[in-house]
């Protein structure tokens, strides 16, 4: 098992692509604290998955909350003691509808979950893992939704959250390529 013994963090892990992530990571041996701002749908994905045996637990995160970002990682070394890996997944389908009927918090919302919520996780999580002293894993991929025909705010946020992840993933290059860098991937 590659991840005996190692702590992850999930966040979006109760469905979809973060489920499948937290059920690969836990087969392969990993205690998994899954987040997601669905309390009810998380509580069944972590049924679901301490059924088949896995060390699995969960935290209600709304990752455009900070607070709720440094709670989900205190909560991993607390259940756990340590915190390796962060798997940065959340999503939301978005502001929904004619662009002309989008409120703004709507909007807002959309980008503070899909283009800033990885944010709050990478500093967070790499704090705790250079405490640890002996490194971590991050990893972002913000749940991305596919171009819809028709001119709606979806569109405009698919636009704009490919666009600024693509902005985002530039940055962390950046910040990669600095000689006094903590190690991100």
């Amino acid at each position: 098992m590659r991840l005996a013994g190692k702590v992850a963090v999930v966040t979006g892990g109760a469905s979809g692509m973060g489920l499948e992530t937290v059920m690969k990571f836990a087969s392969e041996g990993a205690r998994v604290v899954t987040t997601d701002f669905n309390e009810q749908t998380g509580a069944v994905a972590v049924d679901a998955a301490t059924q088949q045996g896995f060390d699995v637990s969960l935290i209600k995160t709304d990752v455009a909350k900070e607070s709720d970002v440094e709670a989900m990682c205190q909560q991993a070394i607390g259940t756990y003691g340590r915190l390796e890996i962060l798997f940065n997944n959340a999503g939301v389908g978005g502001a929904i509808g004619p662009l002309t009927e989008t409120t703004v918090e709507d909007w807002d919302y959309t980008f503070d979950v899909m283009a800033k919520g990885v944010f709050p996780g990478i500093k967070h999580g790499a704090r705790i893992m250079r405490r640890q002293g002996d490194g971590g894993s991050t990893a972002e991929c913000p749940g991305r939704s596919r171009k819809f025909p028709k001119m709606s705010a979806r569109n405009f946020r698919y636009a704009g959250v490919t666009k600024g992840s693509t902005g985002a993933e530039n940055h962390l290059r950046k910040l990669a390529n600095n000689k006094d860098r903590d190690e991100h991937r």
